[in-house]
């Protein structure tokens, strides 16, 4: 199966942040780093059960794993270190990981919309 984990939201956190440090961008790089190491406990989590990472980046990690995967695990390590949520979908294929992510996310963001 693969996984999808994206940050919720990050962009409209990310602008918000952006508001609030116009004259301190220490700020703005604090949020950076809680993203980057909210990722990187996700990473570390697939990489100790032994799972495949195909991509890291921003607030979204890709990932094939043939065991369980405790998904409320890796939504806690990310808010815990991020400050932000998460969605995670997966599928038996990547379009399918993708296509689930597209309907979780219409649900995170109250629309939901079939094509």
């Amino acid at each position: 199966m693969f996984f999808w984990v994206d940050g919720n939201c990050t962009g409209l956190a990310l602008s918000a942040v952006m508001k609030e440090s116009s004259t301190d961008p220490s700020k703005l790089a604090r949020f950076s780093n809680n993203i980057n190491k909210g990722r990187q406990g996700v990473v570390e989590y697939v990489n100790s059960i032994g799972a495949k990472l195909i991509f890291a980046s921003g607030d979204d990690v890709f990932f094939e794993a043939h065991t369980f995967i405790d998904e409320n695990k890796i939504k806690n390590i990310y808010l815990s270190v991020s400050g932000q949520t998460c969605s995670i979908s997966s599928g038996k294929t990547i379009k399918e990981a993708l296509d689930n992510m597209t309907k979780t996310k219409a649900c995170v963001h109250g629309k939901i919309k079939y094509d």
